[in-house]
């Protein structure tokens, strides 16, 4: 029986699909010849991002945990890395029932070369958070020059989790920190209100009878809403929840996070042993897991609606055909090209022939002649702006230097 002629091109497509399958059923030797030489390629280009494995590991453990939990700056990407692969490994599944398929290049490629200089420019300005973009790109890249874009559908949530360990830019980083700092001031100031405790509430500041307060950064409620919205998504996905049942869980999360977060705040204006930094740190986690909590009952009452909850999405199966010798290529090369670009790696290709050592040394030269020049200006009077000068030995503290950097809610006599 003959196909038919419109028909040719789609079955042949289907039988190189096909027998990318059917490897799996060759002998153990060779699979391991086949297979081999792509996990290894991919495994070099995994390894060009090898200093995001180790970042976390520069505190002790105490300082780490109460860094990560609390300070909105600070990243610890090996964190959310083990999450996302854990992640990635639930669906593991999903993974061995594709078949190996080269998806198209025109996608592929330039996923690929966007990582390659978000890479390149982390490496040659030492931000670690643009690694993190750069690892996303890169590995959404081989998914579709292995899986296709069925790859990529099934590990997309991973992806997406990775996200969660790039920092936000200082700019915006810091309004949204100070709006932050002013709402929970003012959220803690209502609280106290209703309780009847004589306050007033200044900026970022809970002024009392006897004391005075400040919401600093680790104390504005950001971090939490970042955890707790990631602890959601987690939730989410270990209990398989889709449509609108998904979407209400973590819409909520960020919101209860910050809220929680001003009754955190509350405690601490009401404790009398709010000094010590440990009863901070245990008032957070305490926070967050109560957070936890409410979201899992919400989940449980949610449970309840049927109509909330969409089905599963049908597993694609992919229709084209896989081109193991050009996928090869393209990640052996593209893992020459990464380990290139790392320092430690022979000549670093980023310097472009100049000497590092000595741009440095002529921008000290400069900030020391421009700082000479400002001596000079004012031989002790008044300084350029008109504020009169004030040696360090007696000059007056402030209410921010009273207050220690790494304290989330210090009390000023």
């Amino acid at each position: 029986m003959k196909t038919p002629q419109g028909k040719r091109g789609s079955r042949g497509d289907e039988e190189k699909t096909l027998s990318a399958q059917a490897e799996w059923r060759l002998p153990p030797k060779r699979i391991v010849i086949a297979v081999g030489p792509h996990i290894m390629a991919v495994l070099a280009v995994l390894a060009a991002f090898r200093e995001l494995y180790t970042v976390g590991t520069r505190y002790s453990f105490a300082k780490g945990v109460e860094y990560w939990l609390f300070l909105p700056g600070d990243s610890a990407p090996i964190v959310v890395i083990i999450i996302a692969v854990w992640l990635a490994y639930r669906r593991s599944n999903r993974l061995r029932a594709l078949a190996f398929c080269t998806g198209p290049w025109w996608l592929s490629l330039p996923l690929l070369g966007l990582g390659a200089g978000f890479f390149a420019w982390a490496v040659y300005t030492q931000a670690l958070d643009l690694e993190v973009l750069a690892l996303a790109l890169v590995v959404s890249g081989l998914l579709i020059a292995y899986l296709g874009v069925p790859g990529l559908r099934a590990l997309w949530l991973p992806i997406v989790v990775l996200l969660f360990a790039v920092p936000l830019p200082a700019p915006l980083l810091l309004a949204v920190v100070f709006k932050m700092q002013i709402w929970t001031a003012e959220l803690a100031g209502f609280a106290l209100y209703l309780l009847g405790i004589p306050h007033l509430v200044s900026g970022d500041q809970i002024l009392r009878v006897s004391q005075a307060f400040q919401v600093i950064e680790g104390c504005s409620g950001m971090r939490s809403v970042q955890i707790l919205t990631l602890l959601t998504v987690l939730l989410v996905d270990l209990f398989q929840r889709r449509g609108r049942h998904a979407v209400i869980l973590v819409i909520f999360a960020p919101l209860l996070a910050f809220g929680l977060n001003g009754v955190r705040v509350l405690t601490l204006i009401l404790n009398p042993h709010s000094e010590i930094i440990a009863i901070h740190n245990l008032q957070g986690i305490v926070i967050l897991l109560v957070g936890l909590v409410i979201v899992y009952c919400l989940d449980a009452f949610l449970e309840r609606f049927d109509s909330l909850d969409a089905a599963p999405p049908p597993l694609l199966r992919a229709n084209r055909g896989f081109a193991p010798s050009q996928s090869l290529a393209v990640t052996v090369a593209f893992a020459v090209g990464l380990q290139a670009l790392i320092p430690d790696h022979g000549a670093n290709i980023l310097d472009m022939g100049f000497e590092i050592d000595f741009l440095r040394r002529q921008m000290k030269a400069f900030a020391d002649a421009c700082i000479s020049r400002r001596k000079h200006l004012v031989p002790g009077g008044a300084d350029d702006i008109g504020h009169p000068a004030v040696s360090p030995a007696t000059a007056p503290r402030t209410v921010a230097q009273d207050i220690c950097c790494h304290d989330l809610l210090t009390p000023v006599r």
